[in-house]
């Protein structure tokens, strides 16, 4: 019966399944789930209506491109049904894309979206596409997807990422912030964990959090091609590739990257993957230890620890010293001078794990260097002064190269 088909009952909740028009393509829709109330379903379809509707227990996120199904053991598949046909033929603007985005990585990038399409809830690299420059094809990559995958796929802004309410995107295949920059630290670790994480805390307004499946592949789009993220030099999550300028303009490109739709759905699900599963995220490490994730190694200070930097580098400044000595009360206090937000922890941790900089094991006489305003012509001039204390020595060149 048609009409059978249009509602459901999930666990004690109606809903009527809709299908919402996509304003970039009219020949696709997304299914979505409308709460229905039941007194409406009875005045437009009559009481006897209600007993043939479906009923699941509940919901699942379960992910398939090949073999879809909605009951899922008594339970309502989540995951969209992905829309039109699948067939054999030629993709050269899709190619020609792909090409462009992967570069010389090109094998092992189709390896990585059959992989998504065969095996999506394979874990795999958090996969990092940079830029200097706008007009490079990051954003098309990313609709692309859209056009893919469909309603499996979350393009958001880093708010987005970082709220707590994540309903929108933690149920999504892919999950593409774009112009991503993250400086702190605590902000990769969430990336890192998500990229590894086979379950997570499903958490809307006004619902209760729910613990689900979670398969979600991220995806980084950034124009700063340095410092875009915080990562160490033995990380081994992140596949970061540069993205050249686009020098060639093609007309109605993503009309044709549509049409080619069909045949790269084909592509996908009967190519063999090439490339041996050599760990848990499938690749090596050694494959996706790009020069540019190297560079964003070599420039990754979190935004804490930068700021901790400056401020003690402008006090080895104003000491007009190469090198100078402070205990950890004067390193807290030109903190909250300041006006930094960095807790006492943090200072205690950077200094110590990430500088290698310990304190005395006793007090020792140390100068302290401190600016006194002279009343003449508001001249200022820099006093000195004995103090003790477990002091930790600070060179001038080291943090030069922090900042």
């Amino acid at each position: 019966m048609k009409n059978k088909e249009k509602y459901i009952r999930v666990a004690t909740t109606y809903f009527k399944i809709v299908h919402e028009p996509d304003i970039h393509n009219e020949s696709q829709s997304f299914k979505r789930l409308a709460k229905w109330d039941k007194s409406s379903i009875i005045d437009d379809k009559g009481k006897g209506f209600i007993k043939k509707i479906d009923r699941y227990d509940g919901f699942i996120n379960y992910p398939s491109h090949s073999n879809y199904k909605t009951d899922v053991k008594g339970f309502y598949n989540e995951y969209h049904e992905l829309s039109g046909s699948i067939k054999e033929g030629e993709f050269p603007y899709t190619q020609k894309l792909l090409k462009h985005i992967f570069g010389s990585f090109y094998e092992m990038g189709i390896d990585y979206l059959s992989l998504l399409w065969q095996k999506p809830t394979q874990l795999l690299p958090v996969l990092c596409v940079v830029s200097l420059t706008r007009n490079t094809g990051k954003t098309t990559f990313l609709n692309w997807f859209r056009m893919l995958f469909e309603n499996n796929v979350a393009i958001i802004k880093k708010a987005d990422f970082k709220s707590r309410f994540n309903d929108a995107w933690i149920n999504k295949l892919i999950v593409a912030v774009d112009e991503a920059k993250f400086d702190k630290r605590e902000e990769t670790d969430y990336i890192k964990e998500l990229s590894t994480s086979k379950t997570q805390q499903r958490e809307k307004k006004g619902v209760d959090q729910k613990q689900e499946n979670f398969f979600g592949k991220i995806i980084l789009a950034s124009n700063n091609i340095d410092d875009f993220i915080v990562v160490d030099k033995n990380e081994i999550r992140f596949w970061v590739l540069d993205i050249n300028e686009i020098n060639e303009y093609i007309q109605d490109f993503d009309e044709k990257l549509k049409q080619e739709i069909p045949y790269i759905k084909y592509f996908l699900e009967n190519r063999k993957i090439e490339y041996p599963c050599s760990s848990r995220m499938w690749f090596k490490k050694e494959d996706i230890k790009t020069e540019a994730l190297l560079r964003v190694v070599r420039n990754s200070y979190d935004i804490d620890e930068k700021e901790l930097a400056t401020v003690l580098y402008e006090y080895i400044e104003l000491s007009e010293q190469e090198t100078v000595k402070l205990a950890l009360k004067d390193i807290k206090h030109f903190m909250q001078e300041n006006r930094s937000f960095i807790s006492n922890s943090a200072i205690t941790k950077i200094l110590k794990d990430k500088w290698n900089l310990l304190p005395t094991n006793n007090a020792t006489t140390y100068k302290y260097y401190f600016k006194v305003n002279t009343g003449f012509e508001n001249t200022i001039e820099i006093n000195e002064m004995d103090k003790k204390g477990r002091v930790y020595t600070l060179h001038k060149e080291y943090f030069k190269s922090l900042i």
